[in-house]
């Protein structure tokens, strides 16, 4: 496990850390604290942390923001649809899936037509780059009808300027379709470290905090709008404030 000063937060030397004497002491601050007690507060904050990511309290009572209404405690045991709960000792996780069905379905037919609009200037771009640069396309490379010649070569890297926000919002709303076939949304907390997930398999969003340094755990709204209404999402406040899980369903 890794030792924190109590005082400047710095990660203790493992050679400064005396299990015997139970003492760890920072060379950063020339304090020495009992590991025992540093042992004590990081399982507290991780114990504390793990309740107000889950809903549940000491006594089983509800738990809400300072903003928020009172949610009853969930069952951890029976987690609802798409939501699950572990913890091995080491490592406590909280998730849900991004799943979709009608966001999926809107999302591909979107990318699909975006890209296909997108894709046909950039395929005639390409084409006119391999001229400029004396290359001839290969055989399968679907060369437009039009002379590609007919491009300059500033008119083709401006192109690629031009194109460049167009090919990212295809590629930002292709993320978008693949998170809600098969994405997840998790929360691991692990000793004072704790990381917000967003994606797909390995490959997504990830945002690092400090477990020590949260404050509360509520419900807020999204800073942007859809049809006109802001869409709820968690927020964590500590020393950063994380906003996230607005592709998340109402049953999650």
């Amino acid at each position: 496990m890794s030792v924190l000063c109590p005082l400047c937060r710095k990660e203790v030397s493992p050679g400064d850390v005396n299990d015997g004497a139970d003492v760890a002491y920072c060379r950063s601050c020339n304090h020495a604290a009992k590991l025992s007690a540093i042992a004590a507060e990081v399982s507290d904050k991780r114990d504390a942390l793990r309740r107000k990511l889950t809903g549940e309290s000491p006594g089983n009572t509800p738990v809400a923001g300072p903003t928020d209404e009172t949610i009853p405690a969930p069952d951890l045991a029976n987690p609802p649809p798409g939501c699950w709960y572990r913890d091995d000792g080491m490592e406590a996780r909280v998730g849900a899936t991004c799943r979709s069905v009608g966001g999926a379905a809107f999302m591909i037919f979107f990318t699909l037509f975006w890209n296909g609009v997108v894709s046909i200037f950039v395929v005639v771009n390409i084409a006119s780059t391999l001229h400029h640069m004396g290359i001839t396309p290969p055989a399968w490379f679907p060369t437009p009808s039009s002379n590609p010649s007919g491009m300059t070569l500033g008119t083709t890297v401006f192109m690629w300027l031009f194109l460049t926000p167009f090919i990212a919002i295809g590629l930002a709303t292709a993320a978008i379709a693949l998170t809600s076939l098969f994405g997840r949304l998790e929360v691991r907390v692990r000793e004072t470290r704790g990381t917000v997930f967003v994606g797909v398999g390995p490959i997504g969003w990830r945002r690092r905090f400090d477990t020590l340094g949260v404050q509360s755990i509520s419900i807020g709204q999204t800073t942007w709008t859809q049809n006109n209404q802001s869409k709820p999402v968690i927020v964590i406040h500590g020393d950063e404030t994380l906003r996230f899980g607005s592709m998340l369903s109402e049953r999650n």
